[in-house]
């Protein structure tokens, strides 16, 4: 089994990051590989997103977040962590996301403001 796939992008993802600022093709380019994630997390989680009633836009936000490469690069880079423990925190992330797809009550609260 090949690296995955945040790090085979890793170059590049760092390198039109620097550039972006100066650029509205990059800035184009990342607005379209966030809506693919997008797609992806409302393809596959379809189900958990259902259950999610009024947060379900609150919840695709954070597992998008959560699945995006700037996350790896935290984890890999910002904390330091080795391809297994970072796999291990982004899985964890995410089914600590779709453990209550309705939110804590909490969330709901601070969500209602």
């Amino acid at each position: 089994m090949g690296p995955p796939n945040g790090q085979l992008i890793a170059p590049s993802a760092r390198a039109a990051q620097l550039r972006e600022p100066l650029s509205p093709q990059l800035h184009r380019n990342r607005l379209k590989h966030v809506d693919r994630v997008r797609d992806e997390v409302e393809r596959l989680f379809a189900a958990e997103l259902d259950r999610a009633g009024p947060g379900r836009e609150h919840l695709v936000h954070a597992l998008v977040a959560a699945s995006m490469w700037s996350t790896w690069s935290m984890l890999r880079d910002g904390l330091g962590l080795d391809v297994g423990a970072a796999r291990a925190v982004m899985a964890r992330t995410v089914a600590a996301l779709l453990a209550d797809p309705a939110g804590p009550p909490l969330f709901r609260e601070v969500a209602d403001r």
